[in-house]
Order: structure tokens, then sequence, then C-alpha cells
């Protein structure tokens, strides 16, 4: 386990009022947040329609039914024969019968959904976990838009710096070339660097528009200018466990659902009872006559020989497998990961105060050359070097600046620590 502290600064205000957090809301409120809202609702009802079955099942029944020969609705005991027979009574024997009626059936003793149950606890809680963490994937590529959005604001005060810089010396070149005591090479030469820079920020406002873009996608909120974004001032630590919870319930619930297959050998008991009304017409005198029937027992089924209970068996023996392998990989993907991030972010910590210090220094320099050059004790490739130069430490600490935050947000994604706990 690892602790880092970490301070970011100098990301740009927001617009619209909007925040990280409003931003982070709107993402469950989209297509793909509510895709994953909808998986556990899904496996909610799986849930729910398992447990169903132990609940009682009460049907309602209707029949028509003919025959060749005159039949019963039930059998007639010997005391109703002898008591139709010795009176004017009507035998119930038709050839047509009509039955109507309810039947039950409850489960008693059932091993095989009890751990079926329990394995789709497990597979709620799997779900609920792959969910959290697909959506602090979804929140740290926000972070990350906004993180790129502020570095290539950045880089474009940075070319307007410079183009005002160059401009300032431009108009010099211009009165000395008209006066003839420079040459218009270095006019020349000074246009098309200012001609590049105006390239270059067509190019950053292309990328700009393109992340703006896809924030808009993704949260549909339309932002033109980075949110204001920083981390708490508390420590980033975790272990790589809490991403894996998903896919560790996963592995509690495949074996589980082996145990379900073992037990779906054992004898399961049931509740059954039935209450039918019916009807027919006596087939030698065609009154109609009609027999109430009731009964309630209990049913014990013993299965013998079922080749396909064996096969899924061993099929969810390799569905555990796989969910096994499928955590082992995982979890050596995240420790080489963790190990990676920690180290890159402390260096990364030491390089942003040293690249500040560049900054710092080659701004000294930037100003030094300038004088220099409008002085004539340099010449204009001396002094456009030191412009670029000026450029590329500010550049290289705005990259710096933003890897950080690519760091950070992959170093929670390691310890499925939710965004919403870091940043404000």
């Amino acid at each position: 386990m690892f602790k880092i502290f970490i301070i970011i600064s100098g990301v740009t205000v927001s617009l619209f009022g909007a925040n990280i957090y409003e931003l982070f809301d709107a993402i469950g409120k989209n297509p793909s947040g509510i895709e994953e809202e909808l998986k556990k609702q899904k496996i909610e009802i799986s849930k729910n329609s398992l447990e169903a079955n132990y609940y009682p099942k009460i049907e309602f029944f209707g029949s028509v039914e003919k025959y060749n020969t005159p039949m019963n609705i039930t059998p007639l005991t010997p005391t109703e024969s002898t008591s139709i027979m010795g009176g004017d009574k009507t035998l119930p024997f038709s050839k047509d019968l009509q039955k109507i009626g309810l039947n039950l059936q409850m489960s008693l003793f059932n091993p095989e959904l009890d751990s079926l149950s329990e394995a789709l606890d497990k597979a709620v809680v799997a779900t609920k976990e792959k969910v959290k963490m697909s959506m602090i994937q979804k929140e740290s590529t926000i972070v990350n838009a906004n993180a790129n959005l502020a570095y290539l604001e950045s880089l474009e005060n940075f070319l307007r710096a410079k183009k005002s810089s160059l401009q300032q010396t431009k108009i010099k070149i211009d009165e000395g070339v008209s006066s003839g005591k420079i040459a218009q090479a270095e006019q020349l030469k000074l246009e098309n660097i200012l001609n590049l820079i105006e390239i270059s920020l067509y190019e950053v406002t292309i990328s700009k528009i393109k992340q703006m873009n896809f924030i808009e996608a993704v949260t549909k909120i339309k932002i033109d200018k980075s949110i204001s974004i920083q981390l708490q001032n508390k420590p980033i630590e975790g272990k790589v466990d809490e991403s894996l919870k998903g896919l560790a319930y996963t592995i509690e619930a495949t074996n589980t659902n082996i145990q379900a297959a073992q037990k779906s050998f054992y004898p399961k008991v049931f509740l059954q009872g039935t209450l039918l009304r019916g009807y027919g017409e006596s087939y030698y005198n065609n009154d109609t006559f009609y027999r109430d029937v009731a009964s309630i027992g209990l049913k014990v089924v013993i299965p013998l020989y079922d080749k396909t209970k064996g096969s899924a068996i061993e099929e969810k023996k390799v569905e555990h497998l796989q969910a096994q392998n499928s955590y082992q990989k995982a979890l050596q993907e995240l420790l080489a990961q963790e190990n990676t991030l920690s180290k890159e972010l402390a260096i990364l910590e030491q390089s942003i105060k040293l690249l500040e210090n560049n900054v710092e220094n080659s701004q000294k320099l930037q100003l030094i050359a300038k004088v220099s050059y409008e002085e004539g004790r340099m010449n204009i490739e001396e002094y456009l070097r030191y412009e670029e130069e000026l450029l590329k430490a500010q550049s290289d600490l705005a990259k710096a600046r933003l890897k950080k935050w690519q760091n950070i947000t992959s170093l929670a994604l390691v310890y499925g620590i939710d965004l919403k706990e870091i940043v404000e």
C-alpha cells in the first residue's frame, strides 16, 4: 500500500457556474450512466425472479375431455355405488366431461434453489462493484478531458504571449527595414515565425473544441473553458483489492453455482394441492351431474439419472476457473500499474519544481535576449532561440501538470477510489 500527498493548482476557472461535481452527477443521467444503472436493476430483477420460486404457485385451469367409453370425474366409493344403484339417482359417468379448478404447488425443500439464491446474492454485489468501477472510469475520463483542456488553454496563453512579444520586436524591425538599417531577411524570418504561431493557435483551438465536445457528449453540459478543479489536501491511499471486489464476488458466486449444480441431484419436496369441479351428462339418461374433488399432499422428486446435470457441473467449474484467472490477471496488472504510477508521480512532483524554475530562468533570459537584440549585441537567430526556449519550458511545465492529473486518475482507478472523494 502506498500513501501519496498531492497538491495541484493552476487550473482555469469554470464557466456557466458548472463545477466538477455537476459534471460527475451528469454522467449518471446520460445513456452511458443509465446503462450502468440498468445493469444493477437487471441483476436485482433476476434475484427477485429466483426468489419467487419460494412462493406458492396457484393456477386456474379448465378442460373439455371426450372419451370413447363413459368415465367418471373420480372413482365412486362402494357406499356411493350402492346408494346410487338402490335409489333413483344418476350415475356420474359420461363420455364428455368438463372440468374447472385450481392447482397449488409450493417448494418446501430445494437445496439447489437455496444455493442459486445465495449465488445471485453475490452476483448482485459483484455487479454493483463493477458498476461502481465503471462510473469511476467515466469520471476519470472527464477529469482527464478537463486537464487536457486546461493544458491547451495554457499552451494557447504561452503562444499568444510569444506572439505579442515578437510583434513588438517586429515593429522595430519594420522601422529598421524602412530606414535601411536592418536587412529585410530578418523581417521575413520573423513573419514566418509569426505565421507558424498563428497556425499553432488554430491547431490548439481545434483541440480545445474536441475536448469540450467530448465533455458535452458525456455530460450534456456545455462549457467553453476548463472547470476549476484541485485535489483535496488529503492522502490518496488504498489497496488494489478495492478495485477488484467485483471480480472477487464473481469468484464466490461461481463457486456457489458449482454447489447449486451439485445439489441438483438432491431430492426436492413440494406441497401440491388440487381443487376441481367436474361436469357431464350421464351416458344413459342425459341427466347433468357434477362432482367436487379436493386433494393435498407432498411430492418428492429424486433425480436418478440425468447426464445434463453432470455436464452443468463441469460447465460451472470452468466458469469458476475463468473468474479466478480474470482476478489473478487483473491483480497482476494493477500491482504493476500501482508500482509504476506511484514512482512516476513522485518523479513528476520533482520535475514540476525543476520545470517551474526553468520557466522562471527562461523568462529572464528571454528579456535579456530581447534587449540585446534591440541594442544590436545579438543577431535575430540567437534572440529567436531564447523565445523558443521560453515557450518550450512553459509547454513542458504544462505537460508535466497534465501528466500528473492523468497519473492521479489512473491511481484512483487502481485503488477503486471515487474521484468525488478526492477532488474539489
